[in-house]
């Protein structure tokens, strides 16, 4: 109902509206956001209403989505076209991407044939952050702190303990990486393999409410660790406790130097392995498939600090 009344009082305020048609509400998240199919102009189209009142939120997502869009919007590698912004009323309409979200076909895919994705899916990244990066200072400790705080609420006893550990290693990383530099860009914010729609070899970037100058290794970290966790591998093989291929998919698209490769990206992997918190209500199956994954990832890591 709330968002019913909202939607209908931004249509009676703005004639551009007045033109959508409401399907469904794809996603709700209570108090936050809604996610609503529509068309628009006979267009599908998608309604992102923040339900939070703050209009600082609905625009700063339309103008990461009107920057980027000159950038991605043809070839394979595109995002989402922008389409209408109220931010009167706190929302905004794009285009409806097409498709398959990248993770659900992964598991639909033939095993053998699931790697191939994994180098568009870094392309896809590069081409997104391309046009912003800069080195500047690292500033890695902020990083490591929040990841900490994250860690410490954490509800299961075996991963906690594997946490610590890898916290422990994240220290001693830390410890090598001060006054050095790492490369920072506009970035996606949240570049988990279901916030890409695949469609006929074509990748569609979606949900870039998250996007601001980070470290470049963050999204490359989120993509990894996600899938990681999950127990996807796609390539069968792993490194870091990720899928082996597309970690070296992004190290080489993105031509990380030695720096990078042996301290920046795995250190972001180390803080997405903490910031990302389970709960119990998930199944007991994914629980063991992130304890597998922590594990490999710190048994990796202290090698490489070692060699």
């Amino acid at each position: 109902m709330q968002v019913t009344e909202r939607f209908s009082a931004a249509q009676t305020a703005d004639p551009v509206l007045q033109t959508v048609e409401i399907q469904e509400i794809l996603r709700l998240v209570k108090g936050k956001r809604a996610i609503i199919a529509c068309r628009m102009g006979g267009r599908p189209a998608v309604v992102r209403m923040f339900l939070e009142d703050d209009p600082a939120l609905s625009q700063r997502e339309w103008n990461e989505l009107e920057r980027i869009w000159p950038f991605m919007s043809q070839g394979p590698y595109r995002v989402v076209e922008p389409f209408h912004h109220c931010p009167t009323h706190n929302l905004m309409v794009v285009e409806r991407a097409e498709g398959t979200p990248l993770l659900e076909k992964l598991w639909q895919s033939d095993k053998a044939d699931r790697a191939r994705y994994l180098e568009p899916a870094a392309r896809w990244l590069r081409l997104y952050t391309g046009a912003t990066e800069e080195w500047r200072g690292a500033r890695h400790r902020r990083w490591l702190a929040k990841a900490e705080r994250a860690a410490g609420r954490q509800a299961f006893d075996a991963l906690r303990l594997i946490e610590s550990e890898i916290i422990a290693l994240l220290h001693q990383m830390a410890d090598r990486m001060d006054g050095a530099e790492w490369r920072t860009a506009i970035s996606h914010g949240d570049f988990h393999p279901n916030n890409l729609m695949a469609s006929h070899g074509d990748l569609v970037g979606i949900d870039t409410g998250g996007s601001a100058r980070m470290p470049i290794y963050k999204d490359m970290a989120r993509f990894l660790v996600h899938m990681g966790r999950r127990g996807m591998l796609p390539s069968g093989k792993a490194r870091l406790g990720v899928d082996a291929i597309g970690l070296a998919n992004m190290e080489e698209i993105f031509g990380l130097s030695a720096f990078e490769r042996r301290f920046a990206l795995p250190f972001m992997m180390g803080c997405e392995v903490l910031l990302r918190v389970e709960t119990q209500g998930l199944s007991s199956s994914r629980i063991r498939r992130a304890e597998a994954m922590y594990a490999a990832f710190r048994d990796d890591l202290a090698d490489s600090l070692t060699s």
